[in-house]
């Protein structure tokens, strides 16, 4: 049923709810951070706010099994990264090539008396399906270093699990379910110098499976408006790019000179890895994409539209204001098809809102016809209300860690046994990005965590039993004012952190 407001006299407004449109994923939500590269040429990859890495590459010269040679000079590093879009996005599953650059510094020149690699660890070959495989590597690293810490760089995570016995110096490898040739790093690290040498272990995984297209999962891909081509990354090796099946291959397309958006199908050679029953040869995949056009007409954004008169008022009601446009023929009012919220609860205290207009595409723009959606800031005006203490609704009895001290991101040690006193929170669903903002409380008052410490946090107490069966921890981490500032799941079955 619509509705009508009386915005203006005589004009009407006539709005209805509008669908919450899903955001297209990017390299802005991926936000990829703490990417590095040590003096050995190990490589740390970012974490992510959103999604999940697939694979990474270089095209530097020394790269290879995941890892750079060691450097004469501090030298900039760039590794293109393909990141699988998660949920909640419009372009869930597809994977996009976001770039991190990092600087790998030169090994001081008396690191390798220190520490250094002795030999290669001969590479592994493993079924997939969970078979595993106990390596020795006390004899492959040498130098004069008696005090040190030994670590695992797995990013591989998603086709190899791998654990690390520091005291009998044994790395245990064992397989997921996906084939191919996969790697991971030992690195030593002298903890008076910080001097590090690495070793990489190299585990070819091997299935009676067929590779097929489905297997070679082609992502990443792209072809620019001008016929520039983006190739697609893939668990084989794509060795050539085609205009047809079968034809000849091909570095880039014709431009689209249409004027609007063509469809155009590559197909690609993949070269099958080892560890399938078809491994060597070379199969043939399609990829159809959207090429834009080359001859440019602009889309209308909410960056030219002026949102005037907009306000809230004391009782919590929206006004709807006025929307204009300032084009080729001078100012021109555009239409506002509706607007969310309609209506706030009173506060307290001026307080900013955010309303989201759904506005009219005027003539001249590739989205003429549609509408956008622009969200104006708003401050609502404070009323004559009771103000409610901060640890007035938090009702709902949590338990938390104290003075964890420990890295949440790796997955050394499960915290839920830690996790024994008592805290209150007005969230009854388990953690998730709601909490975000928010404060725990403490015997009545606002629990007082500093900027940039975290906790675990459960439902109920932890125990010895419950630390060793549970799959999955929940971590709060605070910014200012003792607020929440992010939360992430800790999943132990497949080992990764995610924010929620």
């Amino acid at each position: 049923m619509s509705t009508k407001i009386n915005v203006r006299s005589p004009y009407y407004l006539s709005y209805s709810e509008p669908p919450e449109p899903l955001p297209t994923f990017d390299c802005g939500y991926a936000n990829p951070v703490n990417f590095s590269i040590d003096e050995s040429g190990a490589i740390s990859l970012p974490s992510l706010d959103y999604g999940a890495i697939q694979s990474y590459t270089s095209t530097a010269s020394d790269f290879s099994n995941g890892t750079f040679d060691e450097v004469s000079s501090d030298t900039l590093r760039t590794v293109k990264l393909t990141i699988i879009a998660p949920e909640g996005f419009d372009n869930q599953g597809d994977g996009i090539i976001c770039e991190v650059t990092a600087t790998q510094p030169l090994k001081p020149v008396d690191c390798p008396t220190v520490v250094s690699a002795s030999g290669s660890i001969p590479s592994q070959a493993l079924n997939t399906g969970g078979q595993s495989v106990t390596i020795d590597y006390s004899s492959y690293f040498t130098g004069t270093t008696s005090d040190f810490t030994d670590y695992i760089i797995n990013s591989n995570g998603s086709y190899l699990d791998v654990s690390l016995n520091t005291t009998d110096e044994e790395v245990t490898i064992t397989s997921k379910v996906t084939a191919g040739v996969f790697s991971i790093q030992i690195e030593r690290i002298d903890n008076t110098t910080g001097c590090n040498a690495k070793q990489t272990i190299s585990t070819t995984l091997t299935s009676l499976a067929t590779f097929n297209c489905t297997t070679a999962n082609l992502l990443g891909g792209a072809i620019a408006a001008d016929g520039t081509l983006t190739t697609p990354s893939s668990i084989g090796t794509v060795t050539a790019t085609k205009e047809t099946s079968g034809g000849a291959s091909v570095t880039s397309i014709a431009a689209n000179n249409t004027g609007s958006d063509i469809s155009v199908t590559l197909y690609y050679d993949v070269l099958v890895p080892s560890g399938y029953s078809n491994s060597g040869s070379t199969i043939e995949c399609n990829v159809t994409y959207t090429q834009k056009s080359n001859i440019v007409t602009p889309t209308f954004t909410c960056s030219d539209v002026d949102l005037d008169d907009q306000a809230i008022l004391v009782d919590g009601n929206v006004t709807a204001g006025v929307a204009k446009y300032y084009g080729p023929n001078g100012r021109e009012y555009l239409t506002i098809q509706s607007f969310t919220p309609t209506t706030f609860p009173q506060v307290s205290e001026i307080t900013r809102r955010d309303v989201t207009y759904t506005v009219e595409v005027p003539s001249g723009f590739t989205n003429t016809g549609s509408t956008i959606d622009c969200v104006e800031s708003i401050k609502q005006p404070a009323a004559d209300i009771p103000v409610a203490g901060p640890c007035d609704n938090k009702t709902e009895t949590w338990y938390v860690g104290a003075n964890t001290g420990d890295n949440y991101t790796t997955f050394d040690k499960k915290n839920i046994a830690a996790t024994k006193f008592l805290a209150k929170a007005e969230d009854v669903q388990a953690p998730n990005g709601a909490w975000e903002g928010k404060t725990l409380c403490v015997n009545g008052s606002v629990a007082q965590i500093p900027n940039g410490n975290h906790t675990y946090i459960r439902k109920t107490a932890g125990s010895l039993y419950l630390q060793q069966v549970t799959q999955f921890e929940y971590v709060l981490v605070f910014g200012s004012a003792n607020a929440i500032k992010a939360v992430y799941l800790k999943d132990w079955n497949t080992k990764q952190l995610r924010r929620l």
